[in-house]
């Protein structure tokens, strides 16, 4: 006989918004950021002590940040064996990467005036970044749909 199951299987509901946002919206958002980043940044190289160096660093963390979501993304909607370990670890670097840009205004000579003016606009992207990433952090441990589907053993609290 077959066995039929009410349960949740596959790319659907909550897990497919998390597939969307790895691959697409994520990337997207972080991408459209940086080039207007980029494009207000440009002006201070060579201007700002300290720009340069934090520009460089910051655009290549941002692209390593977008590969990877975007590798994870897919390895979770390709419903690959790893996939939902990839996203979570996706989402840890996501945490890391937003507490890093906060961190990294200290790392480079930049005058106080610029550095307190950073703070004040990534403060607040950056910590909405970090809830967002343990929202769903917590929905990949907790899901039916997830352990089901990537075959995750269930958390045992004792």
């Amino acid at each position: 006989m077959f066995e039929t199951s009410d349960e949740p299987k596959g790319i659907g509901g909550w897990l497919f918004f998390l597939c969307l946002i790895l691959t697409i919206l994520a990337p997207a958002v972080t991408l459209i950021s940086m080039v207007v980043g980029l494009s207000d940044g440009l002006r201070f190289m060579g201007v700002v002590p300290g720009w340069t160096g934090f520009l460089v660093t910051d655009t290549v963390l941002s692209l390593a940040v977008v590969a990877f979501s975007m590798t994870a993304g897919i390895a979770l909607w390709r419903t690959r064996p790893n996939g939902a370990r990839l996203a979570t670890a996706a989402l840890g670097v996501i945490i890391l990467y937003n507490l890093a840009a906060l961190v990294m205004t200290k790392l480079f000579p930049l005058p106080n005036e610029v550095e307190s003016e950073m703070l004040k606009e990534l403060t607040p992207s950056s910590l909405r970044g970090v809830v967002v990433s343990l929202i769903w952090l917590v929905y990949l441990k907790k899901s039916r749909r997830v352990r089901n589907t990537f075959q995750v053993a269930p958390n045992n609290p004792g």
